[in-house]
């Protein structure tokens, strides 16, 4: 999340594009992308990839399933079904709404964060996401992708769980929930009505409404929030655990 922090920050140009180590780019995305986004006058666009293995062979046409309702940010909530590797924003939403956003993260607490995630609700925040529906790229699949799970579809009670257990998502939500809160981009309920749930010990939640202090109060607050995680995570892998010495065991 940092790493790609710096590099928008000292981008120069009109367009802004990400492409990770193992992923490639169809020699034509860039220009057909920013055409389309020029056309149609818009300033985030996400496409998709082909899926492919490590050789390179195509294990599927469409990387991501999009459904046709993706601009409710329910639909985003649930799934996220833009990937970072489809994403092109111009200089006015890089300007207007992605580097205020990113001005309101210093806090270390957001060190690591589901970054295309982030991005792809800021955009459907601010009322900007728009698909292009195109595979330009190819996708190298990784089932051991930690985040692999934020890419189906999921049910409110299994997307809570996987904000529950998962650091990553859960620091994702507290982030667009106080980038919105702070720049009004929706109706704020939609983020915090989850945060609530998910955060069963009142430290988290106080550190979302206050907006996450920082100095040496919000050090503490983010040891204290830690260590009650822990405590609350310990029957759940007590759980896992036991279930699969049960398995071993038959």
């Amino acid at each position: 999340f940092r790493d790609r922090e710096l590099m928008i920050r000292n981008a120069l140009g009109q367009y802004v594009s990400f492409l990770d180590y193992d992923n490639t780019y169809y020699p034509n995305r860039l220009s057909v992308q920013i055409q389309e986004m020029k056309e149609k006058k818009i300033h985030f666009s996400f496409c998709n990839q082909k899926d492919v293995d490590s050789e390179g062979n195509v294990m599927s046409q469409v990387h991501l399933a999009v459904p046709s309702k993706y601009k409710n940010i329910k639909s985003l909530l649930f799934q996220n079904f833009v990937d970072s590797n489809t994403i092109m924003i111009d200089r006015k939403f890089l300007e207007d709404y992605l580097l205020p956003s990113l001005d309101m993260l210093k806090d270390r607490f957001f060190n690591e964060i589901v970054e295309d995630y982030f991005y792809a609700m800021i955009a459907s925040a601010a009322g900007h996401l728009n698909y292009l529906p195109l595979a330009l790229g190819n996708y190298t699949y990784h089932s051991g992708n930690i985040t692999s799970r934020l890419y189906e579809s999921n049910s409110e009670s299994e997307f809570i769980r996987i904000a529950w257990y998962n650091e990553r998502v859960f620091k994702t939500l507290v982030a667009i929930t106080l980038v919105n809160r702070r720049m009004n981009y929706c109706d704020g309920n939609v983020f915090s009505n989850f945060i609530n749930v998910i955060s069963e010990d009142r430290l988290q939640i106080l550190s979302v409404n206050s907006g996450m202090i920082t100095g040496s109060g919000g050090i503490l607050l983010n040891l204290l929030r830690s260590a009650a995680m822990l405590v609350f995570r310990i029957p759940y892998i007590t759980k896992r655990l036991r279930k699969r010495k049960d398995s071993v065991s038959r």
